[in-house]
């Protein structure tokens, strides 16, 4: 999942603004809740 995210976000996007700027909030909030499903 974070090779995915890194690629779409640096490689796959390389002239457009990348839409999730660096502390990631978005990717943080994505592993969070994963972290939060596979707990239970």
């Amino acid at each position: 999942m974070l090779a995915a995210w890194v690629s779409v976000n640096a490689w796959l996007l390389p002239n457009r603004e990348v839409f999730d700027p660096y502390p990631s909030v978005f990717f943080n909030l994505i592993l969070s809740m994963l972290a939060a499903s596979r707990r239970r």
